[in-house]
C-alpha cells in the first residue's frame, strides 16, 4: 500500500512557505518568525518520518554541515567572541531539518506561488509609501532598497513566466483572476525597481533576460521576438523620457564615467569608490590567501592596505563591506571561503538543471532567477554573512531543492499507484 503523501504536515508546511515569502517586503526581520516555525513544524515532524530519510540526497546537508564546522572553527580559534557570527552557524544548522521535512513531507507549489504575488504587491506599496511620504529618493521595503530590488527582478522573471503559461492555457483552462493578479504583480515588481534607485538590481534583470533569451531560445519564436523588442522599447522609452528619476541619473552617471574611462571620479558616489574597495580588498586578500582575515582583523586589516596603495576612501568610515560578494568572501575567509560558496553554487546549479524534468518550466524559471540573480547581484554588493542577504539567499534554494525532492518522491509514488492499479 503506497502512502497518503498529503498530510497535514504538508498543508502546515504551506501554509508556513506561504507566509515565509508572503512577509518579506512588509516589516524588517518578520521573515525570522516565520522561519522560526518552519523549524519547529520540521523538528516535530521529523521523528514520524525518520525512515524515510535515507532516500534523500544528502549533497546539502553535508555542505551545511561543512561550513558550520569551519565558521564554528573560525570563531573559536581567532574571532573575538560576538552573537552574530554564532547566528550564522545556528541558521545553517537549522536549515538541514527544514530540508529534510520539506523535501520528505512536502509543500503546496501554489501555496508558494501565492506568497510571491502578496509579498510584491505589498512591496510596492510600502516602497511608494516609503518615496513619498517619507521623501526617501532610495525607496525600500522592511528589505534595503538594494535587496528590495533584486528580489522584484527575481520574481519578475517569475511572473512573467507564468503570465506566457496563463496565456497558453486562456482557451483550455482560463484563470482570469490569476492573470489579473499576475499583471499587478509585474507592474508592483517595475515598481519596487525603480523606486529602490539601485543600479545592481537593474544589471541583474538585464543578464537575467539575455540568459533566459539565449538558454529557452526565444530568439527562434516569433512571440519571444515580439517580447524582447517590447522591452527594448519600453525601457528605452523609460531612460529618454525619464531623465529627472533618481535612478536614471545614477545610471547615466555610471555610463558616462565607464565611457570616459574616468573611474577614479567619485561624482558618482558609488562606481568609483567601489573599485578602490576592490583594490583594498584584493591587496588584503593577496596579504591572506588561503583563510582570509576573519571578522575580527577586517578593520585593522583595511587600514594597513589603505596605507600600503595610499589610497584614502571614505566609505571605510562608515562600513567595512567590500562591495563585492566574492571580495568580501575572500577578505573573510581567502581561498577556501570562496570555494566553498562556489561548490555550494555547483550543487544548486547541477541540481536544478539535472531535475529540470520534473518541475514546469516557470518554476524552472524562479529557481534559476533566485540564485544567478544574487550571483550577479554578488558582484557589486555583498550579501553572504549578513542577516538578510544570506536569509534570503540561502532559505529559499533550501526551499527550492526541497520541492524538487519532494517532487520526484510524488511522480515515484504515483508510478507505483498506477503499477498496482493495472
Amino acid at each position: 500500500m503506497t502512502p497518503n503523501l498529503y498530510t497535514k504536515t504538508y498543508w502546515l508546511n504551506s501554509v508556513l512557505v506561504f507566509l515565509f515569502f508572503a512577509v518579506l517586503m512588509t516589516v524588517e526581520k518578520n521573515f525570522g518568525v516565520t522561519s522560526l516555525l518552519l523549524l519547529a513544524a520540521s523538528i516535530y515532524a521529523l521523528p514520524f518520518n525518520f525512515h524515510q530519510l535515507k532516500i534523500i540526497p544528502r549533497h546539502l546537508p553535508y555542505w551545511l554541515l561543512g561550513a558550520s564546522a569551519l565558521l564554528l572553527m573560525n570563531l573559536l580559534l581567532r574571532e573575538p567572541w560576538d552573537p552574530e557570527r554564532l547566528n550564522l552557524i545556528i541558521f545553517f544548522i537549522c536549515l538541514i531539518p527544514i530540508y529534510y521535512n520539506l523535501s520528505n513531507v512536502g509543500f503546496s507549489i501554489q501555496a508558494l506561488r501565492l506568497g510571491l504575488y502578496v509579498a510584491i504587491i505589498i512591496g510596492a506599496l510600502v516602497s511608494n509609501y516609503e518615496y513619498s511620504t517619507l521623501n526617501n529618493s532610495r525607496a525600500g521595503t522592511a528589505l534595503r532598497p538594494q535587496l528590495s530590488g533584486l528580489v522584484a527582478v527575481i520574481f519578475l522573471c517569475y511572473f512573467v513566466a507564468r503570465l506566457s503559461y496563463l496565456f497558453k492555457n486562456l482557451k483550455h483552462k482560463p484563470n482570469l483572476f490569476e492573470a489579473a493578479l499576475n499583471v499587478s504583480a509585474i507592474i508592483a515588481s517595475f515598481i519596487i525597481v525603480n523606486l529602490s534607485g539601485s543600479k545592481s538590481p537593474v544589471l541583474a534583470l538585464i543578464v537575467l533576460v539575455l540568459f533566459f533569451s539565449i538558454y529557452f531560445k526565444l530568439y527562434l519564436k516569433p512571440r519571444g521576438i515580439i517580447s524582447i523588442l517590447i522591452v527594448i522599447l519600453s525601457s528605452a522609452g523609460f531612460y529618454t523620457t525619464q531623465t529627472d528619476n533618481p535612478l536614471i541619473q545614477r545610471m547615466s552617471s555610471a555610463m558616462q564615467i565607464i565611457i570616459q574611462s574616468d573611474i577614479g571620479d567619485y561624482d558618482d558616489g558609488s562606481l568609483g569608490a567601489r573599485v578602490e574597495i576592490w583594490k583594498t580588498g584584493l591587496n588584503i586578500f593577496e596579504q591572506n590567501p588561503i583563510f582570509g582575515v576573519g571578522f575580527g582583523e577586517k578593520t585593522f586589516a583595511i587600514k594597513e592596505a589603505q596605507l600600503e596603495l595610499n589610497l584614502q576612501s571614505i566609505v571605510f568610515n562608515y562600513s567595512t563591506e567590500m562591495h563585492s560578494n566574492y571580495v568580501d568572501l575572500l577578505v573573510l575567509f581567502g581561498a577556501v571561503g570562496l570555494l566553498m560558496f562556489f561548490i555550494f553554487t555547483g550543487i544548486v546549479l547541477i541540481t536544478y538543471f539535472k531535475n529540470r524534468s520534473y518541475i514546469k518550466q516557470e518554476t524552472l524559471i524562479l529557481f534559476l532567477a533566485h540564485i544567478l540573480g544574487f550571483l550577479i547581484y554578488g558582484i557589486s554588493e555583498v550579501f553572504v554573512g549578513y542577516v538578510h542577504g544570506t536569509a534570503l539567499f540561502f532559505f529559499p534554494i533550501v526551499i527550492f531543492i526541497s520541492y524538487i525532492n519532494f517532487t520526484k518522491k510524488t511522480q515515484l509514488v504515483n508510478s507505483i499507484n498506477d503499477a498496482l492499479n493495472v
